[in-house]
């Protein structure tokens, strides 16, 4: 019997060696979709530390210069991949991390042994995503029909309040004087919208990370965006008016053939 337990005691110490250990150092949390995630391309800073001994191995801040990647293309060992995942611009956190998710049995060259764990201290300067990204923070309860979920060409009814990333608003339909917007899903002309808008149900509120290449570029818009704003919407879908009834409605209109 303790010859079991001594087994399956040395099999849990086991699986907790292989663990990553991620600790928050400095920096403030932010929002669900302004958080690093597979796809964005990163900027960080770092410094690495052998976990046996402590001897430091690399360091981009000694060399003044970040590195930039992309999460999710493999660019770096595991560790960095799973750790990144979920961290906010402006944070240092110190990933430890078990010989399986850095450099395995081979090690790397002269600098890093083999089965080495390894200790990095990694600060987060930049994310820059290409593609929107949605929380839906309030879901309608029960689920949603498939034939409720808004798609292209659904006409919608909502509210919304626009910010920066840095918090300010911008607009809001909610502001005194002002009413719900009613637009038809892939053709707002701006693709980060049109996305923001497909596959929610009525009544769901979301936030909404939209990258500047898909909101209002380069230029912005003058008085009101500034050139390369991302921007982070909250939305609230009031009614959905299906795709087929809009068709339905265009043609008993006459406007169907005349291309409205």
């Amino acid at each position: 019997m303790k010859t079991v337990l001594a087994f399956f005691a040395a099999l849990v110490l086991c699986s907790s060696a292989q663990e990553l250990k991620k600790t928050l150092l400095s920096g403030e949390d932010c929002l669900n979709v302004q958080k690093a995630a597979k796809g964005d391309e990163v900027t960080v800073h770092y410094e690495g530390r052998l976990k046996s001994n402590g001897i430091k191995f690399d360091s981009s801040f000694d060399r003044g210069e970040p590195i930039k990647f992309t999460l999710g293309t493999n660019q770096v060992v595991q560790g960095w991949e799973r750790g990144l995942v979920g961290t906010c611009p402006g944070q240092s956190i110190k990933l430890e991390i078990p010989s399986n998710l850095g450099y395995g049995q081979t090690g790397a060259g002269d600098v890093i042994p083999p089965n080495a764990d390894l200790v990095f201290e990694i600060e987060l300067e930049a994310i820059k995503s290409k593609e929107v990204k949605i929380d839906v923070f309030e879901p309608v309860v029960g689920g949603c029909p498939e034939d409720e979920i808004t798609r292209d060409n659904d006409v919608i009814r909502f509210n919304y309040i626009g910010y920066f990333e840095d918090g300010q608003k911008y607009d809001s339909t909610l502001d005194e004087g002002r009413e719900p917007l009613e637009v038809t899903i892939g053709k707002v002309g701006l693709k980060g919208w049109d996305d923001a808008l497909k596959g929610a149900c009525p009544g769901e509120k979301r936030l909404v990370f939209i990258p500047y290449e898909l909101a209002y570029g380069e230029d912005g818009v003058e008085g009101t965006v500034p050139p390369k704003a991302n921007l982070v919407m909250q939305i609230e879908f009031l009614k959905v008016r299906n795709r087929v009834l809009n068709f339905l409605d265009r043609i008993s209109g006459g406007s169907f053939n005349s291309g409205k």
